[in-house]
């Protein structure tokens, strides 16, 4: 939590620093620009062009609040756009699509499953939680899975998948070091930002590339942490859950088990995204060394 919340505050200190244009007597830049020319270096040949030219027209303009409303459209404009997607893009997209799809199934499941989760209002609250996180990761995966090389792109999905193995051993055993595997893949998008500075030489990709593996990270981690609780009908007990759940009032302790694991893991689901990608952010901005050169 302590690490997390450092790598946030580094990673907004990053943001802000980045979005101060540089040279004499110039004015702080709106962020929606500073993505605009950030994505230049990490879009398609066609809408590099585009973007090339929208920047330049951007740049003309003289009223800030009017680069600012610019900049969002050609940003909006971008995301909604219907364009031509390689095999790369399409394969991550189905991916995505069918992690989002397995959270869905697995959420839907332990409700009906375990009818003593939908005791109360607070369920509903963490279902409207889960739908609003599940949702982000979503719409953030489908946007960035278009930004990079299609190397730097299946490098970010290929540093998600630890995730599942680690979700796994953290549901599977109740001790201080099953947290910390839990918690120790918001480590992973900054190593995924790191490999794609190396391939594709841009903080644009390197940024993208932290993004997609940050949501895949926290869509595979939810998978594998409700999966297990649900095969294992709530994971292992010791003296302190047991009493946990004899004052809670729950019918089982399965039952228990489960709600509190489901709560855990709509958690990770925000949790993970938000700090994986403060990881890469902060990763970005050290400079990548220079390629070596085989000598003869």
């Amino acid at each position: 939590m302590i690490l997390g919340v450092l790598l946030l505050a580094v990673a907004a200190w990053v943001v802000v620093a980045r979005t101060r244009a540089r040279g004499d007597g110039a004015v702080t830049q709106s962020l929606s620009s500073v993505v605009l020319r950030a994505l230049a270096g990490g879009s398609s040949v066609r809408d590099r062009d585009w973007i090339a030219a929208m920047v330049a027209e951007h740049d003309a303009i003289t009223d800030p609040a009017g680069r600012r409303r610019f900049a969002r459209g050609c940003l909006a404009a971008l995301a909604t756009t219907p364009r031509a997607a390689d095999t790369t893009t399409w394969l991550v997209r189905l991916g995505l699509a069918s992690a989002v799809a397995g959270a869905v199934a697995l959420a839907g499941f332990g409700l009906w499953r375990y009818p003593g989760v939908r005791v109360g209002v607070a369920w509903l609250a963490y279902l409207w939680i889960f739908a609003v996180a599940l949702t982000a990761c979503a719409l953030a995966g489908y946007v960035v899975a278009r930004v990079g090389s299609p190397a730097a792109r299946v490098t970010a999905v290929g540093m998600a998948l630890p995730a599942l193995p680690l979700s796994w051993y953290a549901a599977a055993h109740n001790s201080a070091t099953a947290v910390g595997a839990a918690l120790a893949v918001v480590l992973l998008p900054g190593a995924a930002a790191g490999l794609a500075r190396r391939i594709d030489r841009t903080r644009a990709a390197a940024v993208a590339a932290a993004a997609l593996c940050a949501v895949t990270t926290g869509l595979l981690s939810f998978i594998g942490y409700v999966a297990t609780t649900y095969a294992t009908h709530g994971g292992p007990s010791s003296p302190s859950t047991w009493a946990e759940y004899l004052a809670s009032g729950a019918p089982d302790y399965p039952t228990w088990a489960v709600s509190d694991n489901l709560g855990g893991a709509c958690f990770l689901l925000i949790f993970i995204p938000l700090v994986g990608l403060a990881a890469g952010i902060v990763a970005t901005a050290v400079r990548p060394g220079r390629p070596t050169r085989a000598t003869a």
